[in-house]
């Protein structure tokens, strides 16, 4: 092994070299060169019974994800091996630094989600991912709604992080099971991973961003290499009924287009826009009343503040002091000040839209402001207006731009109440509720979600934008005359 004046780690092989710097990974063997690979990539590296050296690692040099072993023969000399076993010891402890290897990782596969391939991606993706990085599986395909919950609710707590190969609606499930847990708030702190296998793969879309949320093998990188990032829960509270919801409660117009586009999941993430142009034609009223207890009703203000901690990272580094027994769960306590500091909305809603993360999907950054860990929850309530600034609203909706439109009340609250007057749908995290009265509460940094970058990627979001004079009274918005 020698370290060269270019701060180069490298091991010679019969008819190449494998080498590496503080930054990236190289190779030549026998004419082929591979240059270049982050080491966040590396995902082994060892020799084997005949003395080959072997680096496991994910390619993305020609922009399609590829698992690629890079392998050949040791040098015949003496010396030789213990200076590749030396060096295959020292790249992974770069490759690796300050992380787990070979996690011990819970598989939950939905196979009926989204286009219904989870299977086959697992055993043709994922699996290999996974091998190669020497994790640990325990695997389980579900074979009815709510199989996810009963597992989560029974489930071992020595886990690494739990890995759900489904949409949004899967980790849903997971979390109101974890919830059951005999020792809940133990199970809650599991790291929660999704390998992008549903329609909209919200979760993976924010923590790697819209270009690679459905990337699946970047998302099996964050299963392996990622770091817990703190996320809210948010208990919906229904007479004597507690569900827990982590991405969106919706009412109106958006609750109809998730549960009204169920059959076409076959579509992907393009049902969604179907069903929003069919609820534009018909702008029904949404028949509910709204309350909310305001933390931020300023638009330009949660610019400001949003613009710093967009750039952050949001890691959670788990205390090794703290106790592992059990407290009382947060939704579990009474309600209090059920009079005090409420916030009605007085005027026709077309729909109320609450989420705790910046995209629904791939083409609707929704909640742009959102940072993981706020004591607060997004709430977006479009008001009435016409099918043309509704339309509108679907230009550069991928990038949050409708944050601007004056119609789209954006506000940050700590509490909400819907009661209905009417007929409807309630969407929760995109699955079918009680079209009936509910509270909804915040409990801050509840989760864990792995993370690669340790924030939601809201790169194509204009923090620096000036607002028209079509929407500059939107921006300027308080909750007392939305």
């Amino acid at each position: 092994m020698s370290t060269s004046e270019t701060q180069f780690s490298s091991v010679l092989l019969d008819g190449g070299v494998l080498q590496y710097s503080t930054s990236a990974f190289d190779s030549t063997n026998r004419g082929h060169r591979l240059a270049k690979i982050p080491l966040l990539n590396i995902l082994w590296a060892g020799i084997d019974d005949k003395k080959n050296v072997i680096v496991s690692l994910l390619d993305a040099t020609k922009g399609k994800w590829v698992l690629r072993d890079v392998q050949g023969p040791l040098q015949p000399k003496d010396d030789t091996f213990a200076a590749a076993e030396e060096w295959t010891k020292s790249l992974m402890n770069v490759a690796y630094a300050g992380l787990k290897r070979c996690k011990r990782l819970r598989v939950l596969i939905n196979p009926v989600g989204g286009k219904g391939k989870a299977e086959a991606i697992y055993a043709r993706e994922v699996k290999p991912i996974f091998d190669a990085a020497h994790c640990e599986l325990d695997v389980t395909v579900t074979d009815h709604h709510g199989h996810m919950v009963e597992l989560a609710e029974k489930m071992s707590l020595d886990y690494d992080a739990i890995v759900v190969l489904s949409g949004d609606g899967g980790i849903h499930e997971v979390i109101n099971g974890l919830a059951k847990h005999p020792q809940a708030n133990k199970a809650l702190r599991i790291p929660i991973a999704q390998i992008p296998t549903g329609s909209a793969n919200a979760v993976c879309i924010n923590t790697l961003g819209p270009k690679d949320g459905f990337n699946v093998a970047k998302a099996c990188l964050n299963v392996i290499k990622g770091r817990p990032m703190k996320q809210n829960v948010y208990s919906i509270i229904q007479g004597d009924k507690t569900y827990l919801s982590f991405l969106t409660q919706a009412a109106g117009l958006m609750a109809d287009l998730d549960l009204g586009t169920e059959k076409l999941r076959w579509m992907g993430d393009g049902r969604f826009i179907l069903g929003y142009l069919k609820g534009v034609v018909t702008k029904n009223i949404c028949p509910i009343e709204v309350e909310y207890k305001l933390v931020e009703g300023n638009k330009q203000k949660m610019i400001s503040v949003g613009k710093e901690n967009a750039a952050k990272a949001h890691f959670y580094e788990e205390d090794a002091s703290a106790q592992d027994h059990d407290t009382a769960l947060p939704w579990s306590e009474p309600i209090k000040d059920k009079s005090e500091g409420w916030t009605k909305f007085d005027k026709p809603i077309i729909y109320l839209y609450a989420g705790g993360m910046p995209y629904v999907s791939r083409d609707l950054m929704q909640f742009p402001m959102s940072t993981p860990a706020e004591e607060c929850i997004d709430v977006v309530i479009q008001a009435e207006a016409s099918r043309g600034l509704m339309l509108k609203a679907t230009m550069g909706a991928e990038k949050g731009e409708q944050y601007w439109i004056e119609s789209q009340v954006y506000l940050k609250v700590s509490a909400l109440r819907v009661k209905p007057t009417g007929r409807g749908n309630l969407a929760v995290d995109g699955e079918h509720y009680p079209f009936e009265a509910f509270e909804l509460r915040v409990h801050s940094g509840i989760l864990r979600f792995l993370s690669l970058e340790g924030r939601y990627v809201t790169d194509a979001f204009a923090f620096d934008r000036v607002p028209t004079s079509g929407t500059s009274s939107g921006a300027k918005q308080t909750h007392t005359q939305p």
